[in-house]
């Protein structure tokens, strides 16, 4: 994958579409049904504690990582609440 490293913090969104279903080159993310014959499927791009379990955990295997992915700030990282 382009433009991360192994280790850096990142954050995901519940809502993780394909980006290249026909929803979502409309725009439409979060109705994103690539595997529907028209490309739209109703709540189809939202998949973490929807369609894949485990979204609690410490580490996740994101779909589509390059489209749902945003790195967190260094400052954001390192500091602790």
């Amino acid at each position: 994958m382009q433009g991360y490293h192994e280790g850096q913090r990142v954050i995901a969104g519940a809502i993780a579409p394909s980006g290249h279903s026909a929803a979502c080159l409309c725009g439409f993310h979060s109705q994103d049904g690539g595997t529907s014959r028209h490309g739209f499927k109703a709540m189809g791009g939202w998949r973490f504690g929807n369609t894949i379990d485990g979204a609690q955990a410490e580490y996740l295997l994101v779909p589509d990582a390059m489209t749902n992915l945003a790195p967190i700030p260094i400052l954001w990282a390192t500091s602790r609440c």
